[in-house]
């Protein structure tokens, strides 16, 4: 079986789910070459996004799985059941890991993709990184709150934080940039260890 590894604090960590392994290409001549597919940005981004759900949905139910198996293990009586404790936390520490590095990136989007009307994106990241949490269905709120609502509600308050809206009296168009489009964490994974 193909296993897939992920990169998370300094540390190679093999990735749980990651979907079905990849099909070995036959070498052979006479084989007719792939049509490149047709994809858009938002399916390509769908995809992934259903992907990392099933990753983490796996995750999580592996960390229940290894806490059930550490609470019957809470007094350990032979040598063999304390190792087997011991290695148990050690798996549970590194998905631990991997949850939290998943719940940060997941959360930095969902604040960069919605602070667009944001001089600076990445402050009001900042500012309300430590309010955010995600709920047991994958959504991201902040102070209980969706993050649109959120960052508008910063906005309002620091309005030095928002973009200013350029009037022209020429009749020319302001110049408005789109703001540059974060990698996921999968993304950047991907690149810098499977040069996919």
């Amino acid at each position: 079986m193909d296993r897939r590894y992920v990169f998370i604090n300094g540390r190679i960590v093999p990735l749980i789910g990651g979907g079905a392994p990849e099909e070995p290409e036959d070498k052979n001549d006479n084989q007719e070459p792939k049509e490149p597919q047709d994809n858009t940005r938002d399916e390509n981004s769908q995809n992934t996004q259903d992907q990392s759900s099933q990753d983490i949905s796996q995750v999580l139910k592996k960390i229940e799985e290894l806490e059930k198996k550490i609470e019957n293990l809470q007094n350990p009586k032979t040598k063999e059941e304390k190792q087997e404790k011991d290695e148990l936390e050690k798996k549970l520490a590194e998905l631990e890991k991997f949850k939290t590095a998943y719940y940060q990136e997941k959360i930095r989007n969902a604040i960069l993709l919605n602070a667009k009307d944001a001089i600076d994106p990445e402050v009001v990241y900042d500012l309300l990184k430590d309010k955010a949490q995600v709920t047991e269905e994958g959504n991201v709120l902040i102070n209980g709150k969706p993050v649109e609502e959120a960052i508008q509600e910063l906005l309002n308050k620091k309005p030095y934080l928002k973009k200013v809206s350029q009037k022209t009296g020429s009749g020319a168009k302001p110049k408005t940039e789109e703001p540059k489009q974060e990698k996921s964490f999968r993304d950047v994974i991907r690149e810098r260890f499977f040069n996919s």
